[in-house]
């Protein structure tokens, strides 16, 4: 009874708070309403923007105001957006509080509707007055004067607005009054009423409350006992739902189960049902309903319920009514079942299905599931894509709709069930087999597979790819490779057999067209030399001429010795390999020697030319980069082949400069030199040391042997 009293009491003292904060605000927005009025004069006797900013300012007060009514008059009001609006309505901080509560509780009172109406009615003059203060905006920027009939159209109008809102704001003022007044002393009387009823009530109930008391602890006690029993050797929660007194008994596995503390006793039923997902209400509601109009046998439902703070869990809701007066139901009663693990699994395995069906459904390859009798029991759409055979057609036909002839896939099944106790190892098997599309159309496919057990059921998952496209990458890219290799082969042909035409060239114009200018000039200064026989110092001067000629015929000789090196006369390839290695050791500083091994024939001047350049590139590779000191050339003959060979004792070479982006412009002409003979060449090391350059190519029918026998 204290408590009822000091409630009402301390009601009392905050709906006068209440009532003069609203007090407080409305003279906060009257007076930002007047002042805004006050800028807009003055704007409209200046034109001065700066007024029109001041008029904005203030107006925004009332505004916000109105913004702040209009949101608690919704069902759901935002109460942050109220707060904010207030706020910018400056209203006091500490009355924000008291002015959204007595509207919530009081929007329905007479004279606090008359209030609010009152203020809302004051939108529409603010309004006008808006639309007058921009059209006097408008038309300064337009260049119009004060004194302008825009202009003065628009004070009236605002000065019409400002006499319409005036006694509403008063109004408003006075409904909020008698509003308090009206409520304090409805709460007052009420306080008198009551206490003097608590008194009463209070004798009568403590007489009432102390002898049933005993009655209804004995009733609960064999209430309890009873569910002690149903609920004994059950991992079911089990409740009763009490009609008349909206209550709802439960087990103490049900309270374990809903988080509630164990000291819990009877709850109100709504209370318990309040703990509904929101989007699971509709659904227990409506199953209840079934029930309870005896269309449905019983209450059964899966819904989720709120647990301990803020956490939903799945329960399996089960009831059905126990007692009946005449036609209304009295008590309902059943179980509760936790299936929160039960519905996460289930909805892991839906996911994990359709990710898995969106994997096979998305992917480019064949995916097929055939069992034991080669039977199809799952197809992805690939299979219309590649076989052209509809999903539908797929599935339940055998294997061999697919393949031409006999089964292939089912001749591949070799794997043998696990042992007893042991469970199946996938193993997975490729192949490759052909295929047969929907047209007759045969193509290759490769075939990768692996046994599954599904309930002691024995299958295979089988993927099926077409490797039509690959085969046919594969041959254009060997086509083109073939291009390529005899184009490149064409090319060095055509480089090197042009390079050494226009050494041959060059070489016989220097022999025939210098050779001979030079020999007629020496002759020509001999003759000189016998008519200046009596002048000493002539003769002198003719001699060194005569000399250098001389000179210059030696040095043109060798010139066309080093363009053509070989020529057509028989031996003309050993005697200028011997030449090479006999200019080598004097030109170099290292010893070099030429030999020929067992029947060697003779060496047409082309292949002799190809050679001797590779053998010249092959000593200056041996001295510059693996430092050799001694050197041998050695031609021989290996049954129907030739073999040229170029040993030294250096350091050898690494295996990236023979070949790659590595290997020097050298080492490219001697293979293309090579290839160009029909040979082929070696780049080896020796066990002794040193490094090895040898040359094979196929020996000429054989003829006349060369001219000297072997000889070192």
């Amino acid at each position: 009874m204290v408590i009822v009293l000091l409630v009402m009491s301390g009601a009392c003292v905050w709906l006068l708070t209440a009532a003069r904060a609203y007090v407080s605000a409305e003279a906060v927005v009257s007076k930002a309403h007047r002042n805004a009025i006050a800028q807009l004069a003055r704007y409209a006797d200046s034109g001065d923007s700066v007024f029109y900013a001041a008029y904005e300012a203030e107006i925004l007060v009332p505004i916000e105001a109105a913004r702040a009514r209009r949101e608690l008059e919704k069902d759901q009001p935002n109460y942050f957006t109220a707060r904010r609006a207030l706020h910018a309505a400056r209203v006091a901080p500490e009355d924000i509080t008291e002015i959204i509560v007595m509207f919530r509780l009081l929007q329905r009172q007479k004279n606090f509707s008359t209030a609010v109406a009152l203020w809302a009615q004051s939108d529409a003059p603010r309004d006008r007055i808006q639309e007058a203060a921009q059209q006097l905006r408008v038309a300064y920027e337009r260049g119009a004067r004060p004194d302008s009939a825009a202009v003065l159209e628009a004070r009236r109008e605002v000065a019409e607005s400002a006499a319409r809102i005036e006694p509403l704001s008063e109004g408003f003022s006075g409904a909020i009054s008698r509003t308090a007044r009206d409520a304090a002393y409805m709460l007052f009387a009420s306080q008198i009423v009551l206490a003097l009823v608590l008194i009463l009530l209070g004798v009568q109930l403590s007489r009432t409350v102390l002898s049933r008391g005993r009655q209804v602890e004995r009733s609960l006690r064999e209430l309890s006992q009873r569910l002690e029993l149903a609920t004994r050797g059950s991992s079911d929660g089990f409740w009763d739902w009490d009609f008349n007194r909206r209550l709802l008994f439960h087990s103490d596995h049900l309270r374990e189960l809903m988080g509630w503390p164990r000291a819990t006793g009877p709850r109100r039923a709504p209370e318990m049902w309040r703990m509904l997902h929101p989007r699971d209400a509709a659904r227990f509601r409506r199953a209840l309903r079934l029930h309870l109009a005896g269309r449905a046998a019983s209450l059964n439902v899966e819904v989720r319920l709120r647990t301990g703070v803020a956490s939903y869990r799945w329960f399996h809701v089960r009831g059905r009514i126990l007692e009946q007066d005449g036609r209304a139901p009295q008590r309902l009663s059943g179980a509760l079942t936790d299936i929160h693990t039960r519905v996460e699994a289930q909805a892991a395995l839906r996911a994990s299905e359709a990710l898995l069906r969106g994997v096979f459904e998305a992917a480019n390859d064949v995916v097929i599931v055939v069992d034991e009798q080669d039977m199809i029991q799952f197809a992805n759409r690939a299979v219309e894509t590649i076989f052209g055979v509809p999903v539908s057609e797929a599935i339940g036909a055998n294997v061999t709709l697919l393949q031409p002839g006999p089964s292939t896939l089912g001749a591949t099944w070799v794997f043998e069930r696990p042992l007893p106790g042991h469970a199946a190892v996938p193993r997975w098997r490729r192949m490759s087999s052909t295929g047969r599309r929907r047209n007759g159309e045969e193509f290759p496919v490769e075939i990768s597979f692996s046994e599954v057990y599904i309930d002691n059921r024995r299958l295979f998952a089988v993927f099926l790819r077409d490797m039509s496209p690959w085969r046919q990458v594969q041959q254009e890219v060997a086509q083109a490779r073939q291009l390529l290799d005899s184009t490149q082969l064409r090319f060095e042909h055509v480089l090197v057999t042009e390079l050494e035409a226009q050494q041959t060239h060059i070489a016989q114009e220097l022999h025939d067209s210098l050779g001979s200018e030079l020999a007629a000039l020496s002759l020509v200064l001999g003759g000189t030399r016998a008519l200046a026989g009596g002048a000493p110092q002539l003769a002198g001067q003719i001699d060194l001429a005569l000399a250098q000629v001389q000179s210059a015929v030696e040095v043109t000789r060798a010139l066309a010795r080093g363009l053509m090196p070989v020529s057509d006369h028989p031996g003309a390839f050993w005697r200028a390999m011997e030449r090479l290695a006999s200019d080598f050791s004097r030109g170099r500083g290292a010893s070099c020697e030429f030999a020929t091994q067992g029947d060697v024939e003779a060496v047409s001047s082309e292949t002799g030319s190809h050679l001797y350049r590779i053998a010249q590139e092959a000593l200056a590779n041996a001295v510059r980069h693996g430092r050799a000191s001694h050197l041998e050339i050695v031609l021989s003959r290996r049954s129907a082949r030739l073999r040229l060979s170029i040993c030294d004792n250096g350091s050898g070479f690494s295996a990236a400069s023979l070949s790659g982006e590595d290997a020097g412009v050298g080492m490219r002409s001697m293979l293309a030199r090579a290839r160009a003979i029909g040979g082929r060449i070696q780049f080896l090391r020796r066990p002794a040391g040193g490094a090895e350059v040898r040359v094979e190519w196929p020996a000429p029918p054989r003829g006349a042997p060369m001219e000297v026998p072997e000889r070192h």
